[in-house]
C-alpha cells in the first residue's frame, strides 16, 4: 500500500516565535537530546540570549549537526536553542506518527546530510526540513501505525537494555580476571614495591616553539601527541607528525619498550611504545629498570587496583591529574618471572574471547537497528496493519 505525500510545511502549523528570557531554567540545547533514544536529559542550565519557547504539543528537530538525529518531542512549554526547527503538526497529522517518521527515520537524516552545508558546524536551513516530503495516510491508520509501533519499538527497546547490561559485564571480565591474580598474588607473597622503585618515571616536555619545528617529512623524529593514542590497540607504532631535532630543548625522547600514560585521569591507560620519538606534557613516562615482562606490565598499570591508586593521588578540582612524583609511589605486585609468563598467556586467551564476545555484541546491535528501520519502512507503507 502507497500513501499519498505532503511536504512537511503543508502538514504543519505555522507558528509565532515566542522568545525566551535569558536565564529561564528548564533549557534544551542539541546536547541534551539522546540521539539513541531521542529522549531529553534535563540538566540544570539556563537560556541564552536567542532561546525560544515551542508550543506543547510538538517536535523540535536540531539544524545544526542534523545527521546526528538530534530530534525529541515536546509537551510541554520549555526554553530551547534556536537552533532547532519546531514542528507543531496541523490536525491532519498524529503528532507521534510525525515523530516516529523523523526522529527514527534514516531516510529523514539521509535526506538532512545532503542539504547540510558546512565542515566544523555543518547545519540545514528551515526550509530544507519543510521541504521534506512525509507520508500521509488518514488519521485513523496514523493511530493505528503509532500504536503497532509503540509495541514493537518497546521491545527492540527492551533487548537493546538486554544487550547493553550485557557489553557490560563483557567489559568487567578483564577487571574481574586481573582482581584475581593480582589477590592471588598477595597470598602467594609476590614482591611488593613501587612504581618509582621499578622505573625511572619523567614528564614529557613542549619544544621551543613548536610552530616552528613541526614537519609532515622524514626529516625529523616522531612526534607523540595524546591524539596519535587510539583504544582499538595498547600499542603506539607511529604518529601523525614529526619534530625536528632542533625544538627538542624541552622535550622528553622515548623508546621502544617504554610506556607512557596520560597524566589526566580522564584518559586513563596505558600504552606501549613500539617507536621511539618525543613526547608532549601531557604525558608521563616510565621506563623499566627491573625484570619486568613488557605485557605482564602493561596488564598491571591497565587493572583497576592501580586506576584506583591513580585516582587516590591525582589532583585537582575538575580534571584529575598526575605528576611523576605521584605515580612513583603506586605499589605493584612482581612475581617470578615464569608466573608473570603464565599470566600473560591466560590474560592474552581472555582478552582474546572479550574481542569476539564484542565483535559478535556488535553485529547484534547492527542487527537491532536494521530491524528497527525495516519495522519504520514497513509500518509506513502501511504493511504492519490490516
Amino acid at each position: 500500500m502507497s500513501y499519498p505525500t505532503k511536504k512537511l510545511v503543508e502538514v504543519c502549523e505555522k507558528i509565532e516565535i515566542e522568545k525566551a528570557p535569558i536565564e529561564t531554567t528548564p533549557y534544551i540545547e542539541i546536547g541534551d537530546i539522546d540521539v539513541e533514544t531521542k529522549t531529553i536529559n534535563y540538566k540544570e542550565k539556563r537560556s541564552v540570549k536567542g532561546s525560544i519557547f515551542p508550543p506543547p504539543g510538538c517536535v523540535i528537530v536540531s539544524r545544526v549537526r542534523p545527521t546526528r538525529g538530534a530530534a525529541a518531542l515536546l509537551n510541554q512549554r520549555i526554553a530551547i536553542s534556536s537552533a532547532f526547527t519546531i514542528l507543531k503538526p496541523k490536525q491532519i497529522i498524529d503528532l507521534k506518527f510525525l515523530f516516529f517518521y523523523l526522529a527514527r527515520n534514516s531516510d529523514f537524516f539521509y535526506y538532512l546530510e545532503t542539504k547540510q552545508k558546512g565542515s566544523s558546524y555543518p547545519s540545514c536551513k528551515e526550509r530544507d526540513i519543510l521541504d521534506f516530503e512525509i507520508p500521509l495516510p488518514p488519521l485513523s491508520e496514523q493511530k493505528k501505525i503509532v500504536s503497532r509501533l509503540e509495541k514493537l519499538l518497546g521491545k527492540i527497546k527492551e533487548a537493546k537494555l538486554l544487550r547493553a547490561e550485557a557489553e557490560e559485564s563483557v567489559k568487567n571480565l578483564l577487571s574481574a580476571e586481573l582482581y584475581k591474580i593480582f589477590s592471588e598474588g598477595k597470598k602467594k607473597g609476590w614482591q611488593e614495591k613501587t612504581l618509582g622503585k621499578i622505573c625511572d618515571i619523567a614528564r614529557g616536555g613542549s619544544p621551543r616553539p613548536i610552530k616552528d619545528y613541526i614537519t609532515q617529512s622524514d626529516d625529523g623524529i616522531n612526534w607523540i601527541k595524546i591524539s596519535d593514542a587510539t583504544n582499538s590497540t595498547k600499542y603506539i607504532y607511529k604518529t601523525k607528525e614529526k619534530i625536528k631535532k632542533e625544538g627538542l630543548k624541552k622535550t622528553r625522547l622515548v623508546k621502544s619498550g617504554d610506556f607512557i600514560l596520560s597524566n589526566s585521569m580522564s584518559f586513563g591507560r596505558p600504552y606501549i611504545m613500539k617507536t621511539s620519538g618525543a613526547i608532549q606534557d601531557g604525558w608521563l613516562l616510565l621506563r623499566p629498570k627491573e625484570s619486568l615482562m613488557e605485557e605482564y606490565m602493561y596488564y598491571f598499570l591497565s587493572s583497576d587496583d592501580i586506576y584506583n591508586q591513580f585516582t587516590n593521588l591525582a589532583g585537582g578540582a575538575v580534571v584529575k591529574n598526575l605528576n611523576s612524583d605521584l605515580v612513583k609511589s603506586v605499589k605493584i605486585y612482581i612475581p617470578p618471572l615464569v608466573e608473570q609468563k603464565k599470566i600473560i598467556t591466560r590474560l592474552d586467551v581472555l582478552s582474546k574471547k572479550i574481542k569476539k564476545l564484542q565483535e559478535y555484541q556488535k553485529s547484534t546491535k547492527d542487527d537491532l537497528i536494521n530491524l528497527e528501520q525495516s519495522i519504520l519502512h514497513k509500518a509506513f507503507k502501511g504493511e504492519l496493519i490490516k
